[in-house]
């Protein structure tokens, strides 16, 4: 059995927001309201449609006239165009809206539909400028006896068919493209590009190096590359026990200046130094070291070897100058 797999689109990511949504419906209501008052006024009380009717019974009069005569009522064609795309326009442009009314299309496409839109009444006035106009004041209309006016095929097919017809089908055909395919900000949207970070300069973390840590003396170290806070304190601890639980074994570092630090004396054991920079405890640092029982027997048994070792190097020390 074949199953079709189908590709899931997230519409919600087309659709516009409630307040972007409710100024075009604002703005449709408007120029509905606008398209039928001017409509009003100018058809039915400025009569402006005098002009169009005008301008065709020239057109009819030139045209069915056995000689030519030059009827500048022809022109009115253009004043007439102008003024009907007053009321007809933002009607046009109200319906634009309705078809991507809750879309979340881009500025630019909402521009550029509009700029196509506004443009057609004058691709019209262009193309009846060099379509009837100019053709009807020259003479230059390819009909009547073909014996005659065979020539004007060449000016009028050739040439103003081109000049004026052109730039109205390109406009309008572009148009129909565009308001057919809308440009969506979700499809547009760019991936967010990676900001090139210069990686921060490294910073010396603190090392601790111990000096001396024996029973029933104090404890000294050292601490290399000491945090900058004024609150920093270093503590020594039993190896596991958790960071609060210092008790009176800590100091401030900024307590031994320039002195070797030193910590209170601790029983034999496992024990760890740490430096905590900002008065918290979060450790930076850590030293782990134990501390031997002290025997006496065993230092005295050391301090003998160590005696016997140092006779033994002064002896042969002594010998070998003597030669």
């Amino acid at each position: 059995m074949m199953v079709k797999a189908y590709t899931k689109i997230d519409t919600a990511a087309y659709q516009v927001s409630y307040e972007v949504l409710a100024q075009r419906n604002k703005q449709i209501l408007s120029l509905i309201f606008f398209g039928l008052v001017t409509s009003f006024l100018f058809f039915g009380q400025f009569n402006v449609q005098w002009f169009a009717t005008e301008s065709i019974a020239a057109a009819v009069e030139m045209t069915e006239s056995s000689e030519y005569k030059l009827n500048g009522g022809i022109w009115w064609s253009l004043l007439s165009v102008l003024l009907f795309s007053i009321p007809i326009v933002p009607l046009c442009s109200a319906f634009v809206i309705l078809t991507y009314r809750d879309k979340d299309v881009t500025d630019e496409w909402i521009q550029k539909t509009n700029g196509l839109l506004m443009s057609i009444p004058t691709t019209i006035i262009w193309a009846l400028v060099w379509l009837v106009c100019m053709p009807f004041t020259w003479g230059l209309l390819p009909w009547g006896e073909w014996s005659v006016n065979w020539w004007k095929i060449f000016p009028f097919g050739f040439g103003l068919i081109w000049l004026g017809g052109l730039p109205m089908i390109a406009v309008s055909s572009q148009f129909s493209k565009t308001l057919r395919n809308p440009e969506f900000n979700y499809d547009n949207a760019k991936p967010a590009e990676s900001a090139t970070v210069s990686p921060p300069a490294p910073i010396s973390q603190p090392t601790i190096e111990l000096h001396e840590a024996v029973e029933h003396k104090p404890i000294t170290f050292s601490v290399h590359n000491r945090p900058s806070g004024n609150d920093a304190w270093v503590g020594v601890y039993p190896v596991g026990s958790n960071n609060h639980d210092h008790g009176e074994r800590w100091k401030y570092l900024r307590d031994f200046g320039t002195a070797t630090p030193t910590l209170p004396a601790q029983p034999p054991g496992d024990y760890s130094i740490r430096v905590f920079p900002d008065g918290g405890y979060n450790m930076i640092a850590e030293h782990k070291f134990s501390i031997q029982k002290h025997n006496p027997a065993v230092d005295k048994i050391q301090s003998a070897f160590k005696q016997t070792a140092k006779s033994g190097t002064d002896f042969w020390s002594s010998a070998l100058d003597k030669q």
